[in-house]
Formats: structure tokens, sequence, C-alpha cells
């Protein structure tokens, strides 16, 4: 069923996501405190990482977020298609991107913008104990000093 980009995953292939059509109808408001860019608290209570995580993706599989459906390019060449979900991590990305744009100046969030798909590559690849992630992950940590506060999100059918 995979193998074909035109044909719908089926249900049973998402365990960990309701489908948004069966979402509830009605929005659920969260908020995500940040202090160094770094997710501390989850509507007002400190949570450590995994804990903020586990409730995220609580959150995002009962409003259907979090699917995703692509064709990857693999690091041997070829080309695979991907079904995944991960709903706590869609919604933290979307609360961290909305922090970085009012706390990140416009240099440094293009910088950062150039340099992620590399560091998200020599992650995938394998590559965490390398040279080159190390000096980026030096770059990602100096950018987010200044990257704190709270940011508010509405969730609703994916």
């Amino acid at each position: 069923v995979l193998e074909d980009p035109w044909t719908e995953p089926p249900e049973f292939v998402h365990q960990r996501t309701v489908s948004p059509m069966d979402a509830p109808d009605k929005v659920t408001e969260i908020e995500i405190e940040f202090l160094k860019g770094d997710p501390i608290a989850l509507n007002g209570k400190k949570l450590s990482p995994a804990t903020m995580l586990a409730a995220l993706n609580d959150l995002g599989r009962d409003n259907g977020i979090g699917r995703l459906d692509l064709v990857e390019n693999r690091f041997v060449g070829m080309k695979s298609r991907g079904v995944y979900e991960t709903p706590g991590g869609t919604i933290l990305i979307a609360a961290h991107r909305a922090i970085e744009s009012i706390t990140l100046d416009r240099g440094a969030a293009h910088l950062k913008d150039e340099f992620m798909p590399r560091y998200a590559e020599l992650i995938y690849n394998g590559f965490w104990f390398s040279p080159e992630r190390l000096m980026l992950q030096a770059m990602i940590d100096k950018s987010q000093e200044d990257v704190e506060g709270t940011v508010r999100l509405k969730l609703y059918k994916g």
C-alpha cells in the first residue's frame, strides 16, 4: 500500500493519533513556556522534558495532530515513503518557531534556518558525535540564549 504515493495510508497505520476528522469539534488551548529555547512548563506546570513530550503527545493525539506522509531521500540514495506520527513534536516545533519569531533577530533567524537542515541530516544519518554536529550545536545553543517566554496555541482537528 505504501509503495504508491497516490494511495492514502489505511487508518490502521496510525497508532498514535486519531483522525483529524474524528478529533473533537472544539478548540483545546494550551500554553508552553520556554527558557533558553527549552520548553519548561505546560499550562503553567513545570515539567521534565520527557513528561512534557508525553503530555504533548496526548494532547496532539486527541486532536489529530502530527500525521506526516512523505517521500524521503535515504542516506544510500534511494527514495522511500514514510508515514509517521509525531503529535508532541509537531506541537513543540510550532510553539518553538513562534517564540523564536519574536525573540531572534532577522540575521540570526536566517542563519539558523540555513544550517538546521544540515544539523537534522547529521542526526538522521547517525552522526550525533561528529565534530560537525557539535559545532552546529554550539551555534544553536548561542542562538537560544534569549529565547524565552510563553506561547499560546490552539489545537483543533490536526
